[in-house]
């Protein structure tokens, strides 16, 4: 579901570690759903409703729970069938299930949904349109923002390629409105989420090496770039508002992460980078009484497919360092560097016995000269001359780096 882009690097200063204090992450029971990725959960009628998901096939299973905790299979032949990257939105008091991959056995975009689904009761589901003016679409993101339902980015073939950057609005599901063509470019499996009376856009697979930064409209129609803009390079991730705060959570960073990072304004962020669960992408995320929950998603190893549950809420007491290390974004504005210059800049940089932190916290030797770096995936990397001995602390002098091939 990704695509490769040319290579860039973004490097940072990091700021002195500031521990964000007084959120603590648990783990619930396991889920009664098979593991999967790339599923919807959204709250509805004050329950938590999952649908469909890749979990070895296309699921066509929705299932329902008002605690994240007991779940009862609502059904398992949903009138669509299966389907995977699809976009499940609460507007106007009814479910709209928008787009997805319906069906694997096929190229192109043959297997890809134009439908749009509408449901009252999460139980019994209409079809509103099987041809909506978007087109097939899949890996999208959608939002329900002042008063209208918004369709965002997303992929019109199956295998990679053909994303798309235009913004769409109803007011109903059925009447759609071409915005525009954003300036964010193409992407999918990116998150939109309402926040402070805009739409914030975060992360997602690129087509357009230029546009991987994090994006704001109040309208839908101009947008702003996040400033100082953050400099991950996620997708398949959550983003959710809880707290009053954004939190992007997990992803695919070269491979699924665990760090969590999260910001009062979408501006300037915290960086968190030791959660308690195992790294994931394709996961769910969303918010029931006053506690965030994430659910599933693509793990690595030997669990690919979870179906763990874990959640996170605000407390008195502060977190255990050790456990939540967090990083302040630094207001200095990235320097971007093309592959061309890659070799000359590591040369420059790495003049001593190095180590990286990848964003899971594990090291990575690296030795002066830049052939050795050439084995090192996309990602998140924290460089310092000797962390022997500091943990997973960091210190003014370290060097934050962003590499994307």
């Amino acid at each position: 579901m990704r695509s490769i882009i040319s290579v860039c690097l973004i490097v940072v200063l990091a700021m002195p570690a500031v521990l964000e204090a007084g959120f603590t992450w648990s783990q619930a029971p396991r889920a009664p759903w098979s593991g999967r990725g790339d599923h919807t959960v959204t709250l509805f009628h004050d329950s938590l409703w999952l649908i469909g998901g890749y979990d070895g096939g296309l699921s066509s299973q929705i299932w329902c729970s008002n605690n994240a905790r007991n779940w009862f299979l609502v059904t398992d032949s949903a009138p669509w069938g299966g389907i995977v990257g699809q976009t499940v939105i609460c507007h106007n008091n009814a479910l709209w299930l928008i787009g997805g991959l319906i069906d694997t056995s096929v190229g192109g975009d043959t297997g890809i949904s134009s439908t749009i689904w509408r449901s009252t009761n999460g139980r019994h589901w209409v079809k509103v349109t099987d041809s909506a003016p978007f087109g097939k679409l899949w890996l999208h993101a959608a939002a329900s923002h002042q008063g209208f339902l918004w369709v965002l980015g997303g992929s019109r073939w199956k295998g990679g390629g053909h994303t798309i950057n235009e913004v769409w609005r109803s007011p109903d599901g059925e009447h759609w409105t071409l915005v525009c063509h954003a300036p964010w470019g193409r992407r999918r499996d990116h998150t939109i989420t309402p926040f402070h009376d805009s739409l914030w856009l975060f992360g997602g697979d690129v087509a357009d090496p230029d546009s991987i930064f994090d994006w704001c409209s109040g309208d839908g129609a101009t947008w702003l770039g996040a400033l100082p803009r953050p400099f991950w390079a996620y997708d398949d991730h959550a983003c959710i508002e809880f707290r009053q705060k954004l939190w992007v959570i997990g992803g695919w960073a070269a491979g699924p992460t665990r760090a969590v990072w999260c910001s009062e304004n979408g501006r300037n962020w915290t960086f968190c980078d030791s959660a308690p669960w195992p790294a994931r992408s394709g996961h769910a995320g969303a918010v029931l009484r006053d506690t965030l929950w994430i659910f599933g998603g693509y793990g690595e190893g030997d669990t690919l497919l979870l179906n763990d549950i874990w959640y996170l809420v605000e407390t008195s007491g502060g977190a255990d360092e050790e456990k939540l290390t967090s990083k302040s974004i630094s207001q200095i504005a990235p320097t971007i560097i093309r592959s061309s210059q890659l070799s000359q800049f590591f040369q420059q940089l790495i003049k001593q016995p190095s180590v990286l932190l990848n964003a899971s916290g594990q090291k990575i030797a690296v030795k002066p000269g830049a052939n050795n770096i050439r084995h090192l995936k996309s990602g998140i990397y924290f460089l310092n001359a000797d962390l022997r001995g500091q943990g997973r602390r960091q210190t003014q002098n370290n060097r934050k780096i962003v590499l994307i091939k």
